[in-house]
């Protein structure tokens, strides 16, 4: 379930090759090169996630870049979980995706 993943599980899993799945015969390999911590502010009526709130992101190939939106998005440890992924911008190695937890 979504709401049991943590940034430290992440965090344990920088480096490491996760797939996006999205329709073609390979999935797009990317690399997590972040896992931040963002701040949580409580909405009138509306309690604070039992997690801290935090945004991944990952570098894909130079190769193309992917729409936003769900993808189904698979790791050897964290197995797969559907991500709604944001292309940020691009730098010298490849193209940036952002998910957001909060």
């Amino acid at each position: 379930m979504l709401e049991d993943l943590t940034r430290e599980m992440f965090a344990e899993c920088l480096g490491t090759t996760f797939r996006i799945h999205y329709g073609a015969a390979s999935p797009l390999e990317v690399e997590l090169i972040e896992a931040t911590a963002l701040p949580g502010q409580p909405r009138e009526n509306i309690p604070l996630p039992n997690r801290q709130p935090f945004s991944l992101v990952f570098r894909g190939s130079k190769d193309g870049c992917l729409p936003q939106m769900m993808y189904p998005v698979e790791h050897d440890k964290l197995g797969t979980m559907d991500l709604f992924l944001v292309p940020i911008f691009p730098d010298q190695a490849g193209y940036r995706y952002e998910a957001i937890f909060n």
